[in-house]
């Protein structure tokens, strides 16, 4: 027989390859497939009731006082590691703390040690087991604040939790367990008796108050209360207050989020003839001292410190030098659609020129410049600081009394130094006294928008003097 050509056996291999390839068959069951499939969604375990916290000491519990408490996902000793307390129509949630479902819990807001806060009532603590070991179990204490039911931190109210090992052993499943137990401890057993109130509000809603006091006369160590959220004792990070002065307080929305912050404003004699001022945010809603980076303003403002004049106190009348601090914007345009603008002059269209006040949340922190000033000159922007605001007039219109201040500021583009370009020049009436009027000028760089100078009257004087060889004559 002749054997085939080899072209005849090329030519056969590639049908044979072509029909298997356009023949479909399906894959035997034990065939891995290689096609990529989504692994079915993990179902989440559902929250399991683990028990009613008891009331300890005989206290009776009420069915609206009640707290349950649930848990999911076990660890290998048998611990929920995820907990949710329900406290009325309030829950709290954790995956920090574990608990052991055997061991009943227990609310001692009460026994053993009695918490030393102002108002013992505002304050439940929770006693839980937790399975350490396979032979021992560890107890824990978790406290909340009883109007918000949010988790409180024990040292804010002068407490501190210590374990100490039991004599006794404790008999769960006919197994025995070695107890570690939990206690609440004072810190400090008088730091309560001592504490000095150094501000109250009128409407007592604010109140703040200080445990100690150094060489100084400084109250530190201060804590603040805002009532109706006086359960919650705000302890500040620092800042320390003279005796004979007083801190201020005020109640604003700084950055602007609709929630509004409580700024304290405290006064520190740094030196026999000094007082530097500290300025401190307490985030109302939450209950906590927040810093200009937790409100988002750490790349915007900027703290910078000035010598004030000198200030008058007590009953001494005591003299001091005031460094006070103030945030200053950092960039020039950040100002639009942050704060609201105030337009108080403007030249005709020709002129171009417009000057406003920047009404900015942050400034009312301090007690002496809650103001910038905004002038815009064709496209270009400056913002001032530290000007005193010009006085303002009632003006009726329709019988409708509006504020302006057409009175008393004036603007003006006049070439001061013949260099053929104009100065940006503005005086404000910024105030009066018993035979005195106060006027203050400023001069702008209308090409670099930067102050050249500002003069107020003493200022003024002072130059006119300059020119001026006075002497006086006695005359028969």
């Amino acid at each position: 027989m002749k054997k085939p050509s080899k072209g005849f056996l090329i030519l056969t291999l590639v049908l044979v390859l072509l029909l298997t390839a356009c023949t479909k068959q399906e894959l035997p069951k034990e065939t891995v497939s290689s096609e990529v499939t989504t692994p079915p969604a993990v179902i989440v375990e559902e929250y399991e009731f683990i028990g009613e916290v008891q009331y300890s000491g005989g206290y009776s519990q009420s069915e609206i006082e009640c707290i349950n408490v649930y848990g999911k996902n076990k660890d290998e000793l048998g611990n929920y590691t995820e907990v949710k307390f329900v406290y009325k129509d309030l829950e709290w949630f954790s995956d920090e703390i574990k608990i052991f479902p055997k061991i009943v819990m227990i609310r001692e807001d009460k026994c053993r040690t009695h918490l030393p806060t102002l108002k013992n009532h505002e304050i439940i603590s929770v006693i839980y087991g937790e399975r350490d070991s396979e032979d021992t179990i560890r107890e824990n204490i978790v406290f909340f604040y009883r109007q918000f039911f949010t988790q409180a931190d024990p040292l804010e109210f002068n407490l501190s939790v210590q374990h100490k090992q039991s004599t006794d052993l404790l008999n769960l499943d006919n197994k025995s367990y070695k107890l570690t137990v939990a206690e609440k401890a004072k810190i400090d057993p008088d730091i309560f008796d001592r504490k000095e109130t150094v501000y109250k509000s009128e409407n007592g809603k604010i109140e703040i108050f200080a445990l100690k006091k150094d060489n100084f006369n400084n109250y530190f160590d201060m804590s603040v209360i805002i009532a109706p959220y006086s359960d919650n004792i705000v302890k500040l990070s620092g800042g320390k207050q003279y005796e004979f002065y007083q801190p201020h307080c005020k109640i604003v929305d700084v950055n602007g989020d609709e929630n509004n912050e409580l700024s304290i404003s405290f006064y520190e004699k740094t030196s026999e003839e000094e007082l530097t001022q500290s300025i401190f945010f307490v985030d109302i809603e939450a209950g906590k001292e927040v810093t200009l980076s937790d409100m988002g303003l750490d790349n915007i403002f900027e703290l910078i410190y000035k010598t004030e004049h000198r200030l008058r106190i007590g009953k001494l009348k005591e003299m001091f030098d005031l460094n006070t601090c103030y945030y200053l914007r950092k960039d020039n345009l950040n100002f639009i659609g942050a704060a609201p603008v105030e337009k108080i002059s403007q030249l005709p269209e020709e002129e171009n020129l417009i000057l406003s006040v920047l009404r900015d949340p942050i400034f009312h922190s301090s007690r002496y410049t809650p103001y910038s000033f905004i002038i815009q000159y064709g496209e270009k922007i400056g913002l001032y600081h530290d000007w005193s605001m010009p006085m303002p007039f009632p003006k009726y219109n329709n019988g409708k009394e509006e504020i302006t201040y057409e009175s008393s500021v004036q603007m003006g583009l006049i070439d001061l130094d013949n260099d053929g370009i104009k100065e940006i020049v503005i005086t404000m009436w910024v105030g009066k006294g018993t035979g005195y009027s106060a006027t203050d000028l400023h001069i702008i760089d209308s090409t670099t928008m930067e102050e050249i100078v500002t003069l107020t009257n003493d200022d003024i004087a002072i130059l006119i003097s300059s020119y001026i060889d006075a002497k006086i004559v006695t005359k028969e």
